[in-house]
């Protein structure tokens, strides 16, 4: 792998025809809706606009006799990276902030660098080049303006687009002999290929849980329309019909839209529809084209959950409770979201007479579970804790179903089997719960549904150990809180001295 240092002060030599990028879109990313920016030829040259997604208040965000394309918002929306050949006539990759205001170019690539996009902690920005004299894909670190080449191909590797959960960075390549999409992590190790159609495909966005890809291909009639796939390719579907032809999509960072451009009434527009191709709404009408849409995530900083500016203990507290799961208790005012006790699993199952169950993954096995249903003799069975769980025999008085988490952590469990004899001595009557505490620290509650050789039960385990109690004090206090919205909502907040790193 090439290790090419692209530095912000390198002089440019000046090429006389100028690297044109594509028109495409960037990755959407987590959170509330914003607006729409997109780049236009409306006024005799691109620039770089904005909307919001009803079609009101459209602004123009920069203002050059050259060409500013491919607008790509940062994960907490203050700043759009975009494309512009205004330095030179070659395309680099400059940011500015959402107004329009203080544009900075970041990249001095000799043969040109286009398609910026964001990692999620906005730290780093992938990009392609052409450092080497062919297309490859980079990442920069934002505040050094260094760049590594994460491809290494004679072939065009191009339009990279980084998933919302920063895992991987999806990308266009033609190594194989036609654009096809690509996959890898953000280093450049494990590429995968997505796609095997003699069509090209192009245009990737993620969904802002990283969970599907959106992408645009002539594959099916020989004019372009999105598609939507899992993130290992499976499962394409398309979910546009458009005679004149479909792409560019950009999930909403809320993960409800998509918005998309197309020419189905003469210049290109930009549109929005539901991520199953329903409910499609214009949002450039008239002569207004607009190509490459991204979707703005706002919401203020990452973790300003009580939106007052700035990350204080509050916010502190309400990532604690909404993220990592925690009913710690709020101030007065703060925003009431409430969150059901986090489940392990839960359902029914037929634990068979001589195997384990395991009550974190809901099945039965033969080796490590929590319970062991044994048969001794043809009378005598017995249901005992495994591999370290602990149990306790609640009775057929309780009631299943007023079991709280909070009611589990109360009770005094032991080591001893319960009587499960096949004679009046069965305490594992129909409607008889126990409760266990698992070999991993988390809690179940458990019903008998029907008693024989196999025993029927139903199940719920919850999460028992306090998750986010990170220094282990013993209780969840402003460290924990601090930690969680460095390492969980990775927000670059200072930790106190003395704090251990997460993994240290």
């Amino acid at each position: 792998m090439k290790h090419a240092t692209i530095a912000f002060a390198l002089a440019i030599t000046l090429v006389a025809v100028a690297v044109a990028p594509q028109a495409t879109e960037s990755a959407s990313l987590p959170g509330v809706n914003g607006r729409i920016a997109f780049h236009s030829s409306r006024d005799g040259d691109n620039e770089i606009y904005s909307i919001n997604p009803d079609g009101t208040g459209t602004l123009q965000l920069t203002d050059d006799a050259a060409d500013d394309v491919q607008p790509a918002w940062s994960p907490n929306g203050a700043k759009s990276a975009f494309a512009s050949n205004r330095d030179g006539g070659i395309y680099q990759v400059f940011e500015m902030n959402a107004d329009g205001s203080n544009v900075e170019k970041l990249t001095n690539d000799p043969l040109g660098a286009s398609h910026p996009t964001w990692s999620p902690d906005g730290k780093s920005l992938a990009y392609n080049g052409m450092a080497d004299g062919d297309w490859e894909i980079y990442v920069m670190n934002v505040s050094t303006l260094d760049s590594l080449s994460a491809t290494d191909n004679s072939a065009a590797d191009t339009e990279p687009r980084w998933s919302p959960d920063g895992k991987a960075i999806a990308f266009v390549s033609n190594r194989d002999g036609n654009p096809e999409l690509y996959a890898m992590t953000p280093g450049g190790h494990n590429v995968t290929r997505l796609t095997n159609t003699p069509a090209e495909e192009k245009e990737v966005s993620w969904s802002p849980d990283s969970q599907h890809i959106a992408f645009a291909s002539p594959r099916e009639g020989g004019i372009f329309q999105v598609f939507v796939m899992n993130p290992d390719g499976s499962d394409p579907m398309r979910i546009t019909d458009d005679p004149a032809g479909a792409g560019a999509p950009a999930w909403s960072p809320d993960g409800t839209r998509m918005a998309f451009h197309t020419v189905r009434n003469g210049p290109h527009d930009i549109w929005v529809m539901n991520p199953d191709g329903t409910g499609q709404q214009e949002v450039t009408p008239g002569d207004d084209a607009g190509f490459g849409p991204d979707w703005q995530p706002v919401g203020g900083l990452r973790g300003d959950v009580n939106c007052d500016g700035g990350i204080s203990a509050v916010d502190g507290l309400l990532v604690l409770r909404h993220v990592a799961g925690l009913e710690v208790t709020l101030p007065a005012g703060c925003p009431g979201l409430q969150i059901s006790t986090p489940f392990v699993s839960r359902g029914s199952s037929t634990l068979f007479g001589l195997q384990m169950f395991d009550l974190e993954r809901g099945a039965s096995v033969y080796f490590h579970g929590d319970i062991y249903w044994e048969q001794l003799t043809a009378v005598e069975r017995r249901l005992s804790p495994s591999d370290g769980a602990l149990i306790t025999n609640l009775g057929t008085a309780v009631d299943y179903d007023a079991i709280t988490l909070d009611t589990l952590k109360g009770y005094s469990y032991s080591s001893q089997a319960i009587n499960g004899n096949d004679d009046p001595s069965n305490q594992l009557v129909v409607g008889d719960v126990f409760a266990v505490k698992t070999s991993d620290g988390n809690y179940a509650k458990v019903k008998v549904v029907t008693y024989g050789y196999d025993l029927e039960l139903q199940w719920n385990t919850y999460e028992g150990r306090p998750r986010a109690d990170i220094n282990c004090g013993g209780s969840i206090d402003a460290i924990d809180a601090l930690f969680v919205l460095r390492h969980v909502a990775q927000l670059p907040v200072n930790l106190a001295q003395g704090c251990p790193e997460i993994g240290s």
